[in-house]
């Protein structure tokens, strides 16, 4: 499911591990669809 978002195996797996050097906006959106949530809407 993971490779279904656009997410490495070895993002997700740094992840885990608390070993993610740079987890970004658009990462962070990516993991959250993966775990059916959602992003919540930035005023700009």
């Amino acid at each position: 499911m993971v490779h279904l978002r656009g997410l490495s195996r070895q993002t997700l797996v740094c992840l885990e591990n608390g070993t993610l050097s740079d987890l970004g906006v658009n990462r962070v959106g990516q993991v959250m669809a993966v775990l059916g949530l959602d992003s919540p809407k930035l005023d700009t």
